[in-house]
């Protein structure tokens, strides 16, 4: 509910009861996928692999016999009762890391003993963080966020580890590699500067690309429901990420974003907000959005 899938779940089941009702009006297959883990920050139990739902899906063959492909997301910054579709980029790749240092521990008296895990997470923070100024072209958008550090036990004995996690966003594939390679290179060379060790994991992202043909698709399907002028082009991509993004590589398809803010309001809360909250008159809009797309793909 935080941030939606909720709706997108309601939306996709009143898509398929409409035209599981009508099934012999229409030739060919729909597949209404209801995926699992999207946002894939979690180490899998069965293998311990960072992977999302959408790359288990596509492993499991859900994209066998598929021509092409479409989801949506509620989005609080369009008014319900509008749509907005991106023609080209519309998320950037959405990259997760874990970085375990290995030191020694040790009594504060005798730090010369020991290899102090700390002062490893608190020069990599800092590292990355100048590397994210200095390393990339300052003109490209990107960003790398530090979620949580993990270290010590007592206040006078030197840490033997600590664990940092965070995420970084890019929208170019050569930027993902540059920044996944200094997460590695930048733990390692600390770790061994002050005499411990480093393990690395990380989960990279995919950039969600839109493809031209199933765009105008989406937008023929979009115009009847939401009115031509509530359809809309949406110029800039957001840095955030999104597993749709993996059905894309392999498939021609869409992403678009579904209004869900009351019309009478200016401002809604965000994503991931605690009171996030939408317009349940997109529920219904959604539905439409799905069933029309899919017939227009069959037709």
């Amino acid at each position: 509910m935080h941030v939606g899938h909720d709706a997108h779940t309601a939306m996709l089941l009143g898509a398929a009861k409409v035209l599981s009702d009508h099934r012999e009006h229409f030739r060919g297959t729909i597949k209404f996928v209801f995926q699992p883990a999207e946002e894939g920050a979690l180490r899998s139990p069965l293998d311990d692999r960072w992977i999302s739902g959408g790359r288990d899906m596509i492993e499991d063959g859900i994209l066998q016999g598929v021509s092409q492909s479409f989801a949506m997301h509620v989005w609080p910054d369009l008014p319900v009762g509008s749509i907005g579709i991106h023609k080209e980029t519309a998320m950037a790749a959405s990259c997760h890391f874990a970085v375990h240092f290995q030191g020694t521990s040790g009594h504060h008296s005798a730090p010369h003993l020991s290899s102090d895990a700390i002062i490893m997470a608190a020069r990599f923070v800092n590292d990355m963080q100048i590397f994210m100024t200095t390393g990339i072209n300052p003109t490209e958008a990107k960003v790398l966020s530090f979620g949580t550090l993990h270290a010590g036990t007592v206040k006078n004995v030197i840490a033997g580890e600590s664990e940092v996690t965070g995420t970084f966003r890019a929208f170019r594939t050569e930027t993902v590699e540059r920044i996944t390679k200094a997460i590695a290179d930048y733990a390692h060379s600390i770790a061994c500067l002050h005499g411990g060790k480093a393990t690395i994991t990380q989960r990279t992202g995919t950039v969600l690309n839109n493809e031209a043909s199933t765009v105008d698709r989406a937008i023929q399907a979009a115009e009847p429901i939401f009115g031509k002028e509530n359809v809309l082009e949406l110029e800039q991509p957001f840095l955030a990420g999104e597993d749709f993004a993996l059905y894309t590589q392999h498939r021609p398809g869409v992403f678009a974003f579904i209004g869900c803010r009351p019309q009478e309001a200016t401002s809604a809360y965000p994503l991931h907000h605690p009171k996030f909250d939408i317009d349940e008159r997109v529920l219904l809009l959604g539905a439409k959005m799905h069933i029309q797309f899919a017939l227009d793909a069959l037709a």
